[in-house]
């Protein structure tokens, strides 16, 4: 690789981080969002539970996000990343909030990312089908049940 080709592939990486960085602003956004979104419906988790709120406490600071389940392997147990932090890793880095260890999380790597990215779509669906009125349409007709059996009495 010759002087200019070098200089082309430094250039192309400095590049490449600039996307990351937008990348990790845009997923930051995103999973605020959905995780606003569930709060407001009262889902724990979504994708049957591949997608879960988790809160951690440490020294009276609260912090409810969203995070991604990844499933253990025969030399390790399931775990979770943390959708909103400030960057990615190549390790799942574990973090500390406010430094304390009993309030760990797991950064998320590029993999994280892009899974997190191609399941928006099925998680923003499975987000508006709570808007069916099943479990609704059954209350009103308990509650009707109900107070057509109190006049009745």
């Amino acid at each position: 690789m010759n002087k200019s080709g070098i200089q082309n592939t430094l250039h192309s990486i400095e590049n490449a981080k600039h996307v990351t960085k937008k990348l990790v602003d845009n997923l930051e956004s995103i999973a605020i969002f959905i995780a606003s979104q569930m709060q407001s419906l009262g889902l724990n988790s979504v994708l049957s539970g591949k997608y879960v709120m988790e809160q951690l406490i440490s020294m009276g600071v609260k912090d409810t996000s969203l995070y991604l389940k990844i499933p253990g392997t025969s030399d390790e147990n399931e775990f979770s990343v943390r959708l909103l932090c400030n960057g990615l890793s190549s390790t799942r880095e574990l973090s500390l909030l406010c430094g304390d260890y009993n309030a760990k999380y797991y950064k998320p790597s590029r993999q994280d990312a892009l899974t997190f990215i191609a399941d928006i779509p099925i998680i923003l669906e499975e987000l508006a089908n709570c808007e069916k009125e099943d479990e609704l349409t059954i209350l009103d007709t308990l509650l009707k049940v109900i107070k057509s059996d109190n006049k009745a009495a």
